[in-house]
């Protein structure tokens, strides 16, 4: 079985919420199946103050939602 995952796209929509496109891949047995979603996230300590620091929170709260 082969299994690929991707970020198609990412949207911020407020200071403490991202919505995140997800596309998945795998093939099995001779079968591609894909399957896509949409999720948000949020992450209420993301600071908006410190941009650097912010992104960086907010990507840690859509990796560890994944």
């Amino acid at each position: 079985m082969r299994y690929q995952a991707e970020l198609t796209m990412v949207e911020i929509l407020d200071t403490t919420t991202v919505s995140v496109n997800l596309q998945e891949r795998h093939t099995e047995e001779g079968e591609q199946y894909i399957n896509r979603q949409v999720l948000v996230f949020t992450c209420e300590d993301a600071d908006p103050a410190n941009p650097r620091k912010w992104l960086r929170d907010v990507l840690m709260a859509v990796v560890e939602g994944l």
